[in-house]
Formats: C-alpha cells, structure tokens, sequence
C-alpha cells in the first residue's frame, strides 16, 4: 500500500502551494475552537470552566401593601434571581418559583398574589449560564391588611380595639409586642386570626378594679408568643397555653388559677410568675428543664415536691403559703436566690438546706425557727434573713458556728429575743448590714469589732451599756437606735458627734431617748 505526501511538489505552482498552507491554518483554528468548547462545557478530561454562582445572602422578608418584599445580598456572576415561597417550612426549591424582571438585575423583589394571614417560606438562587445556586437560609412572613381605623372595626373586643389604635400605618401581622394597661379588655378573641407575628402581650388591670377576662383560647393559635403577662384578670385555667413552642415567660399573676398541671411540658419556659392565685400543689416540674425562676408567693401551698428535678433552677420564691416540709429543696443545687417568708417552717427543717452550695440569698422570716445553727453549712450566703418569727419560736441567742458564713454581708434578726450578742465577733471580716430591731438587747458593746459595717439597726431594745463602744464603726453610714430609753445621755451625745446626722435620734432628749447622766 502505497501513501501520498501531503507537502507540495518542488514543481507546484505558488498558487497551490498557498492554497495548501490556508488549508492547514483554518484547520489548526477549527481545533483551537474545539477545545475551548468542551473546556467550557466541563469536557476535555477535567479542565477549568465556568461555574454557578455563589449563594445569595443576608436575605430579609418584610411587609409592603399587597405582597412581601424580598430582599438579598447581590453575588459575583449571577444573571438572574430566583424566589421559591411555600406554604410549608423547608421547602427550598421545591416550592412556587417567582423569577424577578428587573430592567436591571437588582437584589430584591416583591411576591404578589399571596393570601392574606397565612404563613410563607421564602428562599433564593441565582443562576447563571453554567447552572443554579444553592438555595439560601429561609426567611418568613404573614401577609396582612394595614392598620387603619377602618380595618380595625369589628375584629376584636372594643378595648382591646383601642389598645391597638396606636399601631396605625403598621400591618397586623408586624406587630410583635402588645402592651394594654388598664383597658378592661374582657375577650382576646380576633387576637388568633390578625395578630399572627405576636411576641410579647402585657394585659394588666389594677387592684381596684380587676378585668373578668378568663378565657384564653385565641392565645392557642399564636405560636410566635415568647412572653405573657396577664395580671389582674379573672383566668382559672392556663390549659390554652400549654403547647406554646416558643414561650419563655409567663406572668398569671393576680387571678384564681389552681393547677400548674396544663403548663408542665412547656420546655422552653425559663421564668414562671403565678402570685396571688389558688395554688395548693406542685405537680412535677422536672420536663421544664429551661426554668430559672419560679415565683409563687400568695398561694395556698403545702406540697412543694414537684419543684425536684428543676436542673436550672435560680431563684425560687415560695414566700406566704403553707409551707412545713422542705425536703424537696435538697437537690437543688443551682440555686442561688430562695424566698420562704411567712410559712410553717420549723429549725429541724433546715438541714435540708445544707447541700445548697451556691446559695446566696436566704429569706426565712416569718417562719417558726427559733435555731438557725443548722444553715451554718450554706458557707456561700452573702445575705440572710431571719426577722420575726412566730411568737412561740423566737430565736434566742446567735449560733456559735455563724462565724462558718465567711461570706455573710446582711444578717437580718429584727424582732426576737436575742440578748446576746458575743457570737456575732466572728463576721467581723464580712458583714456590712445587721438589723437586730425589736429584741432584748441591754448590751452592744461586741458589735464594736464589727468595723466593716455599713448599716446597724438597735431600735426598740434595752440599752443601756455599749453606746460609746460604736465610735470604732468607722466606716458607718446608719445607726438607728431608736427607742431605747435606757441608754446614757453622755454616750449617745459623744456619739451624735462623732457621727453627725448618721445616728438616729439625731439628738438627745432625755424624756424619750435616754437616760441622765
């Protein structure tokens, strides 16, 4: 088999000899184009190309008469956008796609055609030649009427209408906090069907003239509510707000709830404020693993054994009930603020507070403790209070081991039958505030070594030895003797003027505030 050169023959004309080299010139730039087109395409074994844009974002749905504007930040290589909406939450791409025809590409478009109060999911892309983005964070939105006093009528309660009046320009659905003070609004009703975007809603009435609002249903159906706070009403059952995804904050204060049971599995729940009802239980708590602060003062308790297992537990306050067993304080171990005022509380009860290590705040008065050398264990207190017990457990005399509360600042002993005050010398390095009003004090001369105190109140004792001792309180601000007549004229006097005006009396009258010389 024979092969024929392709080179011209030394005897070809030039004609053909150019004709030849234009040939193999226009199919060298046909190769050349070739290649780049696959490149392009992704072919040619993997070589470099062009690729989809980057992911729009910092996208942002707002309310705008007659849809919801969408707004985005722009990206590199993009030549259109595209919004997908949904009526259902992580939808992405899969949802209504809405393609804006901007003259120019701009980063932000209104959707049209969208059905009043409902909920819509929104999402974006860019694209380009080479292909479609992937979809962004989603955003929502509930399309709405404006607020005008046209569209206000016939929606809702008639005080609660005029709560809402000061809303004007806005939408239904933007409103996000709601706060009606003395409005006697009677219904919530409407709330569930306009006020879909609400967060926070305070209805409070006063004392003298509490609302008969009761019924809470229309607070079902707002699934955004973090916060609530309805004091002074007539609300009995908390069942409507037991399923609230979101809530935070919860205030029923002042009303004639009785169970705590509708609102255990609220999970997110972080403060719980029920003053002033009818409650004579606990039920179990320990689902709300979320919940810092409990306030329950004023209700009719005696079983407190469901607060066990509150994880997160802070402050707790169960002052003025019927409160006699503390046991289910004992495993509480975050918490630093405890409120038990005017309750059955006896001294044998407060072992169960001696595992409480980050406790701070200790309030126990108005109990029936006449011991508190049990607390000495709780070594992290910085302000105890143990003023006016019952009449028949008066406290007596200060523990030997106080000197334990290393960290005590503010020892509140008003109103017992303490006398001596020896022990007290050893909080010399920490307590700065001391109330010891109404007991049987004669001599005060051992508070002389307390030289860190700021506050010091002797009224109503029987003084009559130590007055002169108190010039080594240097760093004094109060002194209130008040009502101890027995107490020498020359030593209160050498004291008013050492001191000034930060003694009470701030003078000397022998007929009610001491005696001569």
């Amino acid at each position: 088999m024979s092969t024929q050169s392709t080179e011209p023959a030394p005897d070809d004309s030039p004609a053909q000899c150019l004709l030849l080299r234009f040939q193999r010139i226009s199919l060298f730039l046909a190769a050349i184009t070739l290649l780049t087109l696959m490149n392009g395409c992704g072919g040619g074994g993997g070589g470099g190309g062009g690729t989809a844009p980057e992911t729009p974002w910092n996208v942002s749905a707002s309310l705008v008469d007659g849809g919801v504007s969408v707004s985005w930040t722009g990206v590199n290589n993009a030549t259109a956008y595209h919004v997908y909406y949904s009526r259902t939450p992580d939808s992405g791409t899969t949802g209504t796609r809405f393609t804006p025809t901007h003259p120019e590409l701009q980063p932000h478009t209104i959707v049209t055609g969208l059905e009043n109060y409902k909920s819509y999911y929104f999402v974006v892309t860019a694209s380009n030649k080479h292909g479609e983005s992937a979809p962004s964070s989603e955003v929502s939105a509930i399309p709405s009427e404006r607020i005008t006093a046209e569209t206000l009528q016939n929606k809702f309660d008639p005080n609660l209408q005029e709560c809402l009046t000061g809303h004007d320009m806005g939408f239904f659905t933007t409103i996000y906090e709601l706060t009606c003070s003395e409005k006697n609004i009677t219904n919530l009703s409407g709330m569930e069907n306009y006020l879909l975007g609400l967060e926070t809603l305070s209805i409070t009435e006063s004392e003298s003239t509490p609302s008969t609002l009761s019924d809470l249903p229309p607070l079902a159906s707002l699934p955004s509510l973090r916060s609530i706070t309805l004091n002074h009403q007539d609300i009995s059952d908390l069942s409507p707000l037991g399923a609230l995804p979101h809530l935070q904050g919860l205030n029923i204060s002042y009303n004639k709830v009785n169970s705590l049971q509708p609102i255990t599995d609220l999970t997110t729940l972080t403060a719980l404020e029920l003053r002033n009802n009818e409650i004579s239980s606990i039920p179990s708590l320990a689902n709300m693993t979320s919940l810092m602060s409990v306030t329950l003062p004023h209700n009719q308790m005696s079983d407190i054994s469901g607060v066990v297992g509150l994880t997160a537990i802070i402050y707790l306050d169960l002052s003025y009930n019927n409160i006699a067993d503390i046991s289910a304080l004992a495993g509480l171990s975050t918490l630093k603020g405890l409120d038990l005022p005017g309750n059955l509380i006896e001294s044998e009860q407060l072992t169960h507070l001696a595992n409480l290590s980050q406790l701070e705040f200790l309030y126990l008065d108005k109990n029936r403790i006449d011991d508190f050398s049990g607390l000495a264990a709780i070594t992290s207190l910085k302000m105890l209070d143990l003023g006016d017990q019952d009449d028949d457990f008066k406290i007596t005399a200060i523990p030997e081991n106080i000197g334990n509360l290393i960290h005590l600042e503010q020892l509140g002993l008003r109103y017992n039958s303490i006398s001596d005050l020896q022990n007290l010398s050893a909080l010399s390095n920490s307590l700065r505030d001391l109330v010891l009003r109404g007991n049987a004090i004669s001599d005060i001369s051992p508070l002389a070594s307390l030289t860190n105190l700021v506050w010091l109140e002797l009224e109503s004792n029987q003084i009559d030895t130590g007055v002169g001792s108190l010039v080594e309180l240097t760093n004094i601000q109060m002194i209130k003797l008040d009502n101890n007549p027995g107490m020498s004229c020359s030593e209160l006097e050498t004291l008013i003027e050492f001191f000034g005006d930060r003694v009470s009396p701030s003078h000397v009258d022998p007929d009610t505030t001491c005696t001569s010389p």
